[in-house]
């Protein structure tokens, strides 16, 4: 049940913690994150939850500099305010502009709408998650390189499977793009409810398809295989990977950092999945991968 308020922290940190704290923040439940200013190296962020104890946000800069082994005033709490609920949703309107991604589209929300203009393909997205509004580097990374694999295939793929679709902008972005069969699977119902309201913001009703669930319950092969997840997310999921890509087929994983590339690999390699490309933004990286014997 939703409350009549949401928690706002406000925390200062170095501006290298940025892309870790963020990501740290909506494992922990955020509802999204903002940027409040930036001086030189170092930033104040918002953090916003809801439904969440005050004790336990206190906790959560401790709790991030343990498991990163920082210093236990790397992330330093300047306040925790409550705020009535109805100032969070006036909040997205503020920070969430339309956004570029990759050569072809622009993410932005339904009240403002652009991109027809400049030759770009609008994606409208209702905002939920800060991970689905497109403005994250993991889901740009995401978006941008399954843009490059479209763009260079000398066949175009069938069909697509967006594993954890959050709010749908891969999969939406993957039938802008020509793919004539998109399935996103996910284990919150609350995520594929999203995906069916973008879904019809974006007019896309007869080409994309939402399910609630894990993916070892499908059983079809897919031409593209993608999934924006972080890495033990990944990791947990890689067989159901192996299995669900086409031989012929690609497998696009967005949403881990630099230093876990060479585990991913390792991982992937054991189930038959070798790198084609990597890419990078920022700190955050993506990589293709093909079976290692093609049929």
């Amino acid at each position: 049940m939703k409350t009549d308020f949401y928690l706002e922290l406000l925390v200062e940190l170095p501006q290298r913690h940025e892309d870790l704290w963020s990501t740290f923040c909506f494992e922990e439940s955020a509802s999204g994150i903002e940027i409040a200013e930036e001086t030189n190296s170092i930033l104040q962020m918002r953090v916003f939850f809801e439904d969440k104890p005050v004790e336990t946000i206190r906790a959560i800069p401790e709790k991030f500099c343990r498991f990163y082994q920082y210093p236990f005033d790397a992330i330093k709490i300047l306040s925790l305010n409550r705020l009535p609920y109805q100032d969070w949703q006036a909040a997205w309107k503020q920070y969430f502009v339309p956004t570029q991604v990759g050569k072809s589209f622009t993410i932005c929300p339904p009240w403002k709408i652009e991109g027809q203009s400049s030759g770009r393909i609008p994606i409208v997205i209702d905002p939920g998650q800060g991970f689905g509004t497109g403005q994250h580097p993991s889901t740009v990374l995401a978006l941008e390189t399954l843009e490059k694999h479209i763009f260079n295939s000398a066949t175009p793929p069938g069909s697509l499977l967006d594993v954890g679709i959050g709010s749908g902008i891969l999969a939406f972005a993957a039938a802008y793009l020509g793919v004539p069969l998109v399935h996103g699977i996910d284990l919150e119902k609350e995520a594929v409810q999203d995906v069916i309201k973008n879904r019809n913001l974006n007019q896309l009703n007869e080409i994309v398809q939402a399910f609630v669930g894990k993916p070892d319950c499908l059983t079809r092969k897919y031409s593209i295989v993608i999934s924006n997840m972080l890495f033990h997310e990944l990791l947990s999921v890689k067989s159901d990977f192996a299995r669900l890509v086409a031989p012929s087929g690609v497998l696009i994983c967005s949403g881990f950092l630099a230093h876990q590339w060479v585990e991913l690999e390792t991982e992937f390699l054991k189930l038959g999945l070798a790198p084609l490309h990597t890419y990078k933004k920022d700190d955050w990286r993506s990589v293709i991968l093909s079976h290692c014997f093609q049929p």
